[in-house]
C-alpha cells in the first residue's frame, strides 16, 4: 500500500455543466429527444464556423444570448442581427444514410481558426499557449532539483506566427486544399507548427509517431497518397540522438516501393523485352502472387517474384533470363520518387545524408516565407521589416499583416482533418478519418465535462501527436479550449520517474492525462515512487487513464499518489474523443477506485452479446456505399443484463466519432474540386468501414462496435475489461486476461510487502482444458517470488474470479514487450 500524498481539498465545479445526475439525466432525455437540436447548441457555443454572407467568423454566446462576430480580414468585431434559432448551417444531422451520418451540413469553419487565431482575435495573445521543454536533463537546475536544459514558453500571438510561416512554407511547396502529407517528427513545435498549417489550408495530414518502423511508415505515406512528408534531421530520447530521417524517412522512401509501382515497373520492363504474351504473364502472375498482400515492398521481393516466375519458364534460355532479372533489378532501383518532397527541420544538428533533388531544409524555407509574409503586410499598407516588428505589432495590426498572405480556409464542417492509422486484422492500413467541424467541437466540449476545464488551467497530456490522444487533447481541445498545454519531448521518466512530477510542480499542472502502462510502469517500482514523491503535485487538480482498460488496482495507485480525482476515461483512436468517463465534482457518481467509468449523456452506451444463428435466418443489415453488407451473417445480438460480459456498443451517432476509413481517393478528389463536401457523397473506404465498425441491433438500430468487453451495472456505470480478441477459452469459460491481470494487481493493495510489480496474463495450450491462464510477473527490484506469494496469488485470483481463472504458473520476467505506442503486446509474451 502507497502511503497517501497531501492533496489540496477538491473545489466546487466551475465549467462542468453535469453536476448533479439530474443534469445528466436531464440532457441524456434532451439528448434522446432530438440529437441534432442537443448537439447544434453545444456546437454554434463552442467553436466558431464562417458565414460567408458577412465574410466573418462567428460563434454564438451563452451569456450575452447573441451572436459575436470577427471580420475574416481584419478580426473586427461584427454586428449580427442573426436570432436564437439561427444556425450556421443547413442540416444538423443527416442520418438518412447510415452509418454515414453527417454532422453540420453545409456549414463552414476551420480547426486552425479555432484552435490559434480566434484567440488573438478575442485579445489573449499574450498568454501562454505552451510550454515546451527538451529531453536533456541538467540535475544541477533548480536547487539541485533538477530541470531541462531546452525549455520555452510559446505565447499564442508566437504560435500564430509561426503557424503562418509555416502555412506558407506548404504553399510554396505547390500543396493546395486536398493534398496530403505526411508527418514522422520527434514531439517538437515545430511539428504543431506544421499541423496547425495543413489545417489552416485544408491540406489533409497523417500524423505517424516517430518510433513507428520505416515499413510503417512507408505503407501510411502510401495509402494517404502524401505529395509531401515531413520529418526532422534527429530527435532526443533519454539524452541520445534518434536519427529520424535517416532511419525513418529515408529507409521508408527508399527501401520500399508501393506494390502498383513495383508492378507497372515490371510490366513496362517486360514489355521491352520480346517477350511472348504467356511469358510476360507468367512472369506479372509469379511477382503478384509474392506481394499481393502488402502495401508497400521491397525490391528484393519484387525480385523474389521475377525469379519464381522464371524457374518456372523452362523455354527460356539461361542467358535470357539472366537479362531478364537484370533489367528489372535496373529498373526498380530507378524508381522515381515517391514524393515530391521531403521537408527536414533542424532539431539535433548532425550531419545526414542528403538528396538535392528531393530533400529541403525547413529553417532555409522558412526565412523565405517569412519575407513573403512580410512583403504582403507592407503591399497592405503596415510597414513591417522583420518579423520583430511583425511581433511588436498590436493584435488588430498583426491580424491584418498576416491575413495579407495567409487567412485561414474556410471548410465544410465534414471535410477530413486527418487521418490517423490505428491497428487492423488484416495487415491493410486502417486510416480513421476525423473532420473539421464536429470532431473539434466535440473534443473541445468533453474537457468542461470530464475536467471542469477553463480557460488558462495547465494540461500535461503524455502523447505524442502520431497517437489519438495527441491529437485531440494534446493539440486540439487544448487549443481550442484555450488551455494552456505542456509539451515534452523524450521520456517522462528520464533520467527518473520524477521527472514527470517535476513537470507538474514547475508548470503547476492542473489536469493531467496519460496511459494506464505509463502508471503502471511508474508503480512497478518501490524506487520510481520515491522519485515521484520527492516532487509537489498539489496542483493536480484531476487526472485520467487512456489507451486501455484500468484496473482498480492502478487506479488506486494513481489516486493515491497524485490526485483523490484520477478517473477513469474510455474511448479509442475511432471515437475521437471521451465517451466514457467521471464528471468533476458529482458526487451523485461516486468516484472509488473501482475502474467504474460513466457514458456521457449524448453517448447511447450498452453492452451486447453475440448469439449465433443459422445464417439464412439473419436478415441483412443494408447496404452501404458500394453494396457493404453492414450486418455479420450468422450473429444476431441482445443487450446483457446488468454484470454480464458482452461488447460495448454506441447506438447513436455523436458528431466527433470517426467518418469513415480512408478511401476512394478518386472520389475525394473529385469532391475537392467541385468544392462541395455538403451534398457529395463521398464515404471513403465505405465498405470496410461499415463490416469493421456498425452492427444492427436486437430492433434493428446501427450500433458502433469498438471491440472491446464490458459490463454494466444498475446504478448507470460500465467496467471495461480488455479487447474482445484478448480472450481466452478455458475449458468452455471465455474470460478477459485483463481481468486476471486486475486480480494479481489487487496483490499490491492488500499485502505490504508485495513482490507484483506489474503482470501481463495470455492463454496457454493445454492438452484438457484447450487454454490456460499463464501470467508474467515483472517483480519489484531486489524479490522474487516465493512458493508462499504463488500459493497467495492463486487464492486472490480464486476469490476474485473463479478457479478456472487460476494461473498455471507465474513466470518472473525483467521487462515486457511493448508497442511502440505504450501498450503491452500480450502476443509476444504468448509465443
Amino acid at each position: 500500500m502507497i502511503e497517501s500524498t497531501a492533496h489540496a481539498p477538491s473545489r466546487a465545479p466551475r465549467s462542468n455543466p453535469i453536476r448533479t445526475r439530474t443534469d445528466w439525466e436531464e440532457q441524456r432525455r434532451a439528448f434522446l429527444a432530438d440529437p441534432g437540436a442537443f448537439h447544434a447548441a453545444l456546437a454554434r457555443s463552442t467553436i466558431h464556423w464562417f458565414d460567408q454572407a458577412r465574410n466573418a467568423w462567428i460563434t454564438w454566446d451563452e451569456e450575452q444570448q447573441q451572436w459575436l462576430g470577427l471580420d475574416a480580414l481584419s478580426g473586427a468585431p461584427v454586428d449580427l442581427a442573426y436570432g436564437a434559432d439561427y444556425q450556421p448551417w443547413q442540416r444538423t444531422l443527416d442520418a438518412d444514410n447510415p452509418p454515414f451520418y453527417r454532422w453540420f451540413s453545409g456549414g463552414l469553419t476551420n480547426a486552425c481558426f479555432n484552435e490559434v487565431d480566434r484567440h488573438v482575435l478575442m485579445g489573449y495573445g499574450d498568454e501562454t499557449a505552451f510550454f515546451f521543454e527538451g529531453d536533456r536533463w541538467d540535475s544541477s537546475l533548480n536547487d539541485g532539483r533538477g530541470g531541462p536544459v531546452t525549455h520555452e514558453r510559446i505565447t499564442r500571438r508566437r504560435l500564430l506566427v509561426e503557424v503562418v510561416k509555416a502555412a506558407q512554407v506548404l504553399k510554396g511547396l505547390g500543396l493546395k486544399q486536398g493534398d496530403r502529407i505526411a508527418m514522422n517528427m520527434p514531439n517538437i513545435m515545430a511539428q504543431i507548427y506544421y499541423t496547425e498549417a495543413a489545417k489552416r489550408l485544408g491540406i489533409v495530414y497523417t500524423p505517424v509517431f516517430g518510433g513507428f518502423s520505416d515499413k510503417t511508415l512507408s505503407d501510411r505515406m502510401h495509402n494517404a497518397g502524401a505529395r509531401v512528408v515531413i520529418t526532422s534531421d534527429g530527435g532526443y530520447r533519454n539524452a541520445q540522438v534518434v536519427a529520424y530521417k535517416e532511419i525513418y524517412t529515408d529507409q521508408a522512401l527508399d527501401k520500399y516501393l508501393p506494390i502498383e509501382m513495383a508492378l507497372e515497373i515490371v510490366r513496362n520492363t517486360l514489355a521491352d523485352q520480346s517477350l511472348a504474351d504467356s511469358h510476360v504473364e507468367a512472369l506479372l502472375a509469379a511477382v503478384e502472387s509474392v506481394i499481393a498482400n502488402d502495401i508497400t515492398v521491397e525490391r528484393s521481393d519484387v525480385m523474389r517474384g521475377v525469379g519464381q516466375g522464371l524457374a518456372a519458364l523452362h523455354d527460356l534460355d539461361p542467358a535470357t533470363q539472366s537479362q531478364i532479372r537484370t533489367a528489372v533489378a535496373r529498373a526498380l532501383v530507378a524508381s522515381p520518387s515517391r514524393v515530391e518532397t521531403v521537408l527536414v527541420v533542424r532539431h539535433t544538428g548532425q550531419d545526414i545524408l542528403w538528396r538535392d533533388d528531393r530533400d529541403r531544409w525547413s529553417h532555409e524555407l522558412l526565412a523565405e516565407a517569412t519575407e513573403r509574409v512580410l512583403a504582403a503586410a507592407r503591399a497592405a499598407g503596415i510597414d513591417v521589416q522583420s518579423e520583430a516588428d511583425l511581433m511588436a505589432l498590436p493584435d488588430d495590426q498583426l491580424i491584418r499583416a498576416l491575413y495579407a498572405s495567409t487567412p485561414c480556409t474556410p471548410v465544410d464542417a465534414e471535410y477530413p482533418m486527418f487521418i490517423i492509422y490505428t491497428s487492423g486484422s488484416t495487415g491493410k492500413p486502417k486510416g480513421v478519418v476525423h473532420v473539421h467541424g464536429g470532431y473539434v467541437a466535440g473534443v473541445t466540449h468533453t474537457l468542461k465535462v470530464s475536467f471542469d476545464s477553463e480557460p488558462g488551467d495547465v494540461i500535461y497530456v503524455i502523447a505524442d501527436p502520431g497517437w489519438i490522444t495527441g491529437q485531440s487533447y494534446m493539440l486540439t481541445a487544448t487549443m481550442s479550449g484555450r488551455l494552456t498545454g505542456v509539451i515534452t519531448e523524450g521520456s517522462p521518466v528520464f533520467p527518473s520517474a520524477g521527472r514527470f512530477a517535476s513537470i507538474i510542480e514547475r508548470h503547476n499542472v492542473q489536469i493531467f492525462k496519460a496511459g494506464v502502462t505509463f502508471l503502471k510502469s511508474v508503480m512497478s517500482n518501490r524506487q520510481n515512487v520515491e522519485d515521484v514523491r520527492q516532487y509537489e503535485m498539489q496542483s493536480v487538480r484531476v487526472a485520467t487513464f487512456c489507451a486501455e482498460p484500468v484496473s482498480p488496482a492502478v487506479q488506486q495507485f494513481g489516486m493515491e499518489i497524485m490526485t483523490p480525482q484520477y478517473i477513469n476515461s474510455y474511448w479509442a483512436t475511432e471515437h475521437g474523443g471521451i465517451v466514457w468517463t467521471h464528471f468533476y465534482g458529482n458526487d451523485d457518481f461516486p468516484l472509488r477506485p473501482d475502474a467504474h467509468t460513466y457514458p456521457l449523456p449524448w453517448v447511447a452506451g450498452d453492452v451486447w452479446l453475440q448469439e449465433n444463428v443459422e445464417p439464412e435466418n439473419q436478415e441483412p443489415g443494408g447496404t452501404a456505399g458500394a453494396g457493404a453488407q453492414l450486418a455479420v451473417l450468422g450473429s444476431a445480438y441482445r443487450s446483457a443484463e446488468y454484470e454480464e460480459k458482452g461488447e460495448i456498443v454506441i447506438t447513436a451517432p455523436y458528431p466527433y466519432l470517426t467518418r469513415t476509413i480512408w478511401g476512394d481517393v478518386a472520389g475525394f478528389e473529385a469532391a475537392v474540386a467541385a468544392r462541395d463536401f455538403a451534398s457529395n457523397p463521398w464515404r471513403g473506404d465505405a465498405d470496410r468501414f461499415a463490416k469493421t465498425y456498425w452492427r444492427r441491433g436486437p430492433n434493428g438500430e446501427w450500433a458502433y462496435v469498438q471491440g472491446d468487453f464490458a459490463m454494466k451495472y444498475a446504478g448507470g456505470s460500465f467496467t471495461l475489461h480488455g479487447r474482445s480478441d484478448d480472450v481466452i477459452n478455458v475449458s468452455g469459460h471465455r474470460m478477459g486476461t485483463e481481468e486476471i491481470e486486475g486480480a494479481i494487481l489487487r496483490d499490491r493493495q492488500i499485502t505490504p510487502d508485495s513482490p507484483v510489480g506489474n503482470c501481463i496474463v495470455v492463454g496457454a495450450p493445454h492438452r484438457e482444458k484447450g487454454l490456460t491462464p499463464l501470467a508474467f510477473v515483472l517483480t519489484t527490484p531486489g524479490h522474487k517470488l516465493t512458493s508462499i506469494d504463488r500459493r497467495r496469488l492463486d487464492d486472490l485470483v480464486r476469490s476474485e474470479k473463479g478457479v478456472v481463472s487460476v494461473p498455471e504458473d507465474y513466470l518472473e520476467v525483467s521487462a515486457f514487450p511493448e508497442t511502440r505506442s505504450g501498450k503491452y503486446m500480450r502476443a509476444s509474451c504468448a509465443v
